[in-house]
């Protein structure tokens, strides 16, 4: 018995709604469907009212070939699923990851509370008063986290960022220190991972989202801002880019140090601003940047110490005085920088 028109076109609907859901929007299947469904609609605009038509029987004609599409991009979508699920199983496996910079999936978290100051309902169980009125829950949406990810099947949350601590520095005119004094390791600081008057909110605010469901990496977030002359604000790091190349370097250990002796730490993004190797933006200018991140990027391979030109990962784990390489760490500890396009330079300026 013929179908009429109305089956068929209520037949294309119910291709059409499943089609879309196809993953591979840019397919060839995709483009395929596309063509045939244009060509139908055509058809059926153009021949409403006549029935058993030649044109009504290519319609018929096409419906199968719309089928047989739908089938191909349910076979595609099914092994795209596949693919995404073994991506997946390889992010969140870290001993099987041997990826130097490991990919995943990410999610920045910042555990600050914000209410109104005559806000007097209850806090969340655990919350922190780091100042007053200034809140912070560690671990605030780890609940959150972990639900996306125990029903997410392709794309889990495999990364988390959490918010560290800053770096400061009370010497070369920074902290309200004179120009001319010198830095020490006292003069500089790195708040992680805390101490009795921060209430050690960024190893607790780390700790608070460890041991999430197919979460395979811990990353900090480290911040600073080199403009606060600039915007009349207080300075603590402005003038990190006069850093002399020892001072740099000095800075530099002080901070792998701190964060590569915790071994839950697997990386660091430095949200450090404005990012400049040419010594431009901020409020001084000068060559500390890329003196600082070359020796972070050569003690997270583990040569520290090492006056060699020295390239890859340091194989000898028993031959790190920092620890970023070791057993749980073969591969050290990997950093990011946060910035803008405009101060990505060409590699030879």
């Amino acid at each position: 018995m013929a179908k009429s028109f109305k089956e068929l076109q209520n037949e294309n609907k119910a291709i059409t709604k499943q089609l879309s859901k196809c993953a591979v929007n840019e397919s060839i299947i995709s483009k395929n469907y596309k063509k045939l469904n244009t060509k139908y609609e055509k058809i059926l605009e153009e021949n409403k009212q006549i029935i058993n038509s030649e044109q009504f029987n290519k319609v018929l004609d096409i419906i199968p070939k719309i089928k047989s599409v739908l089938d191909s991009c349910k076979i595609t979508d099914r092994k795209y699923q596949d693919c995404q699920q073994e991506k997946y199983l390889y992010y969140s496996d870290s001993q099987t990851n041997k990826d130097i910079i490991p990919y995943g999936y990410g999610t920045w978290v910042y555990d600050k509370i914000f209410r109104d100051k005559d806000d007097t309902s209850p806090l969340p169980d655990g919350t922190l008063q780091i100042k007053p009125g200034n809140f912070v829950k560690p671990g605030l949406f780890k609940d959150a986290i972990t639900a996306w990810n125990q029903k997410a099947t392709a794309f889990p949350y495999t990364q988390v960022y959490s918010y560290g601590g800053d770096i400061e520095m009370y010497c070369r005119g920074s902290g309200e220190s004179k120009t001319s004094d010198p830095c020490t390791a006292d003069g500089f600081v790195v708040t992680f991972p805390g101490n009795d008057k921060d209430q050690h909110v960024g190893l607790k605010s780390l700790e608070g989202y460890l041991n999430i469901p197919k979460v395979a990496q811990n990353i900090l977030i480290i911040d600073g801002r080199m403009d606060n002359i600039k915007e009349g604000e207080y300075d603590y790091l402005d003038y990190f880019n006069t850093l002399e190349k020892d001072e740099a370097e000095a800075f530099a250990d002080k901070v792998s140090n701190n964060i590569c002796q915790n071994n839950s730490v697997d990386g660091v993004q430095f949200d450090v601003e404005p990012f400049s190797f040419t010594g431009e933006g901020g409020s001084v200018s000068g060559s500390g940047q890329k003196y600082f991140y070359y020796q972070i990027a050569k003690n997270f391979a583990g040569w520290n110490g090492n006056a060699n030109d020295n390239t890859g990962i340091n194989p000898d784990l028993t031959n790190d005085p920092l620890g970023c390489v070791n057993t749980n760490h073969p591969n050290g500890r990997f950093f990011s920088i946060f910035t803008f396009a405009k101060s990505i330079v060409s590699a030879n300026e």
